[in-house]
């Protein structure tokens, strides 16, 4: 008695990957590409957060130097509209920069990819600001509320 094993019939798999699924419209070869680089986004998020420690130091420095106490009849005037201005260019400009480079590091044949990379970039870059921004002003009004506690009641 002889016993054949005849092989099972081939079935062709109906399942897509993942890519294909999230991205139909692609493709060729970039259907198979990584969508997200963590690292990129990372890195636009150092450079964010640097360049706009940097310019803020520069604006301090030149807000300094331009401030003469003993030479004006009022120091002050201006001083805070020229701050502003300021920190909005500066904001703006470590923005995009940061974005910049996330999306130029991604690596992605796409151009909105890399541009999505530049969004997340921001989005992190403005939580982590606001964040730290939240916490400093936490603490001083902390420190505020510690100081008159212990002043002498009188």
């Amino acid at each position: 008695m002889s016993t054949t094993i005849h092989p099972a019939p081939r079935v062709e798999s109906t399942h897509l990957h993942v890519e294909e699924r999230i991205a139909p419209w692609t493709s060729g070869w970039t259907n198979r590409v990584r969508r997200v680089s963590l690292g990129a986004v990372i890195a636009g998020l150092v450079v964010a957060l640097a360049t706009q420690i940097l310019l803020s130091v520069l604006g301090l420095a030149i807000g300094a130097w331009a401030f003469s106490p003993v030479t004006e009849e009022n120091p002050f005037s201006g001083l805070g509209m020229g701050a502003g201005i300021w920190w909005v260019v500066t904001g703006i400009l470590s923005l995009f920069l940061g974005g910049w480079v996330a999306g130029r590091l991604a690596g992605v044949p796409q151009r909105l990819d890399g541009a999505l990379h530049g969004l997340v970039t921001w989005g992190l870059v403005t939580l982590f600001s606001f964040w730290m921004l939240t916490s400093t002003v936490g603490a001083v009004l902390t420190d505020l509320r510690l100081a008159n506690a212990r002043l002498p009641q009188g």
